[in-house]
């Protein structure tokens, strides 16, 4: 595994290599929302990914901000996700640390490490019967080891199994920003917003679920579409890097 640190951040970055790979789910998986692509074929160049989502420390160092601070359900600490940080904020980041948001056709490729299950550690959505949920808990926080047992907030990155290129979180723990759009924003939605929300014709994408949420959410495929402008503490995001060649 060939890894790399990022020297202004001193975030971890892992060598995703170049491939072939299919992006979407089959309309069988368990879990699967109207708004999943059918699977398609995808060839990607390789590519850098952080090995962790971007944590409050490195935030901290890089933008001198503390969104996440006296907000509910989150837990404060260098090691934890920066939480609370929008689509523009990530893009921000980004364009301070000469980084990118992931493609979504980059983050699900690097999600499922040459797996083509639900799971990247090889299992579907479809088999989790108990035993299948006690092999589950050992990659992924989601909502029966967080909130359920009164844990009400991210954990700490880096405490569950990585997928087979050395990522970690990729599934639970906080869904994660992609650079692509999602749909245009239907007339009259977000009407009661702040007016700087009612001005955005797109949302965005994002990608693998978080700590509140159940296993059919936190798949390799699964996908949600947020305002560029929403915020919470379970959304937040990782960042590639394009390699020299």
């Amino acid at each position: 595994m060939h890894e790399y640190v990022h020297t202004q951040t001193g975030l971890e970055f892992v060598l995703i290599p170049g491939g072939q790979g299919l992006l979407g789910s089959p309309p069988t998986e368990l879990g699967r929302k109207e708004w999943e692509k059918s699977p398609q074929p995808i060839k990607l160049q390789p590519f850098l990914m952080s090995k962790y989502v971007v944590t409050q420390g490195v935030w901290r160092k890089v933008m001198g901000t503390e969104p996440w601070q006296g907000k509910e359900y989150v837990e404060e600490g260098a090691d934890y996700p920066a939480v609370y940080i929008n689509w523009y904020e990530a893009k921000e980041f980004c364009q301070k640390t000469g980084l990118a948001l992931p493609s979504e056709a980059q983050w699900e490729y690097a999600c499922r490490a040459n797996r083509n299950t639900s799971y990247y550690w090889g299992e579907n959505s479809q088999d989790l019967d108990y035993f299948h949920c006690l092999e589950f808990q050992k990659h992924v926080h989601f909502c029966r080891n967080t909130w359920e047992i009164g844990q009400q907030h991210a954990s700490k990155v880096g405490r569950k199994l990585p997928n087979a290129f050395g990522l970690h979180d990729m599934l639970g723990n906080v869904w994660e920003w992609c650079e692509d759009i999602a749909r245009k924003i239907r007339r009259g939605e977000f009407a009661d917003a702040p007016r700087d929300w009612r001005k955005e014709k797109y949302e965005r994408v994002c990608r693998g679920g978080s700590w509140w949420d159940e296993v059919w959410d936190c798949r390799c495929a699964s996908r949600s579409m947020e305002h560029p402008r929403a915020k919470g503490s379970g959304l937040g995001f990782r960042v590639v890097k394009a390699l020299d060649f």
